[in-house]
């Protein structure tokens, strides 16, 4: 039986990188255009979207990690909040 540390672990070292890579550069450029149209501020436009791309960069990482079944048995669930919002 393996601990939640080696779990953890195995599914990161398992993670797509290049994927994880590549969305990090686009969103990096995406915050520095929004800083560029802020004339240089970086309140108007790009501080918001980085703010609201760690968050999904976070839960990026949570769905990642969550075991498929889970994902499954709580699909309805899902489905209703994903409506909803």
């Amino acid at each position: 039986m393996f601990s939640p540390v080696q779990i953890v672990t195995r599914k990161i070292s398992r993670a797509p990188f290049s994927l994880f890579i590549l969305s990090l550069l686009l969103t990096i450029m995406g915050i520095t255009l929004l800083y560029d149209a802020g004339n240089g501020n970086w309140y108007p436009y790009a501080q918001p979207q980085a703010i609201k791309a760690l968050i999904g960069i976070a839960i990026m990482w949570l769905i990642a990690l969550t075991n498929v079944r889970t994902i499954f048995q709580q699909s309805y669930v899902i489905y209703v909040v994903a409506i909803i919002l």
